[in-house]
């Protein structure tokens, strides 16, 4: 079954507030959404905090990139990635 929509989320440093969105959209959101993180080159803080994530929800993707290539072309990265029909591209701070 296709997913009614794509969540993105480019992530770069900060894990806390990142930590604190990803843990609010997949409490507080209703299914069926996909939800696939690309992080621009953060800290090996960041890429656990979100490996925590995708190990503990079917629903989230990651994607680590080795150097920081900006929101734009990591957005684009997340959006290929999906196959809904609706996209939402979150920030999240």
């Amino acid at each position: 079954m296709v997913p009614a929509l794509d969540v993105i989320v480019v992530s770069y440093q900060i894990p806390k507030i990142l930590a604190t969105c990803l843990r609010s959209l997949l409490t507080n959101s209703v299914p069926p959404f996909e939800l696939y993180i690309v992080d621009n080159a953060s800290s090996e803080e960041v890429r656990e905090v979100i490996s925590v994530f995708e190990r503990d929800s079917p629903r989230v993707h990651a994607t680590f990139l080795s150097e920081n290539i900006g929101y734009g072309k990591a957005g684009n990265i997340g959006i290929s990635q999906g196959n809904s029909p609706f996209v939402a591209l979150l920030n999240n701070d």
